[in-house]
């Protein structure tokens, strides 16, 4: 689409708008990052659905990206970890996302949220629902 774009003259019409877009949201994030050194938010706007529910839906995928796509625009490190499990015992993920170039305080993060949480027993009961 973007090659398409760009050859049949509607750079001004779309790219040049999405890069403006862009640059808005990376100037968002920069001011954000003067006052915290993490950001963390929820990986979906839903829990995760059973296996192969989501096949209903034709947009589940684009939706899903709603809260992750940002921080890709914006060129920003991010990771997503199991924070609990929801009322059907289904992962729910949280996103930590950190300023440019900043992955450490990421890892570190995770690291020490997993020690602190065993990511509440998520890891251990999926490893052993997998041995049955």
């Amino acid at each position: 689409m973007g090659t398409y774009t760009l050859s049949y003259g509607y750079y001004d019409a779309y790219y040049k708008k999405a890069q403006r877009v862009r640059t808005l949201i990376v100037e968002d994030f920069k001011e954000v990052f003067k006052k915290v050194d993490v950001i963390a938010g929820p990986t979906m706007p839903v829990t995760a659905m059973k296996l192969g529910e989501s096949e209903k839906y034709p947009f589940f995928g684009e939706l899903m990206d709603v809260l992750t796509e940002p921080t890709s625009i914006a060129g920003l490190p991010a990771m997503s970890i199991p924070v609990g499990l929801d009322s059907n015992s289904l992962p729910v993920g949280m996103q930590l996302i950190g300023s440019q170039f900043d992955e450490e305080i990421l890892f570190n993060l995770a690291y020490q949220f997993e020690k602190e949480t065993d990511f509440f027993g998520i890891i251990k009961k999926g490893i052993a629902r997998y041995k049955d």
